[in-house]
């Protein structure tokens, strides 16, 4: 999103960069009225890889507006890339069960019920 801080209207057409990494995406910012924010749409790819990542957002890119604050244009924010977290899990063999009539023992956190019909 792009927010007009200023007091006059922005006309439509001033370019939107965001940086991904090494790739580069631009998108055309439309007409942005006093004190509003905008949705500008990026086209383009970009393939996440194992790691880290920089995304560095760019309003008006080119510099075509005219502005009194030419140093907030940009936002930057790092992000890591990967599989997901380590989900602790616990391995079981079934060969390590004790059957004792009419519960399973697994482990001492682990008894299961049984109806022993």
């Amino acid at each position: 999103a792009v927010k007009n801080r200023g007091t006059s209207a922005v006309a439509a057409g001033s370019v939107t960069r965001l940086t991904a990494g090494t790739t580069t995406l631009n998108g055309t910012t439309p007409a942005v009225p006093a004190g509003e924010t905008v949705q500008v749409p990026v086209s383009g790819t970009w393939k996440a890889t194992d790691g880290g990542a920089t995304l560095t957002a760019t309003a008006d890119a080119t510099n075509t507006v005219t502005e009194t604050n030419e140093d907030n244009n940009t936002f930057a924010r790092s992000i890591v890339v990967g599989r997901g977290a380590a989900v602790p899990y616990t391995e079981y063999e079934a060969e390590n069960g004790k059957y004792t009539g009419t519960l399973l023992t697994a482990d001492a956190k682990r008894t299961f019920g049984h109806t022993n019909f």
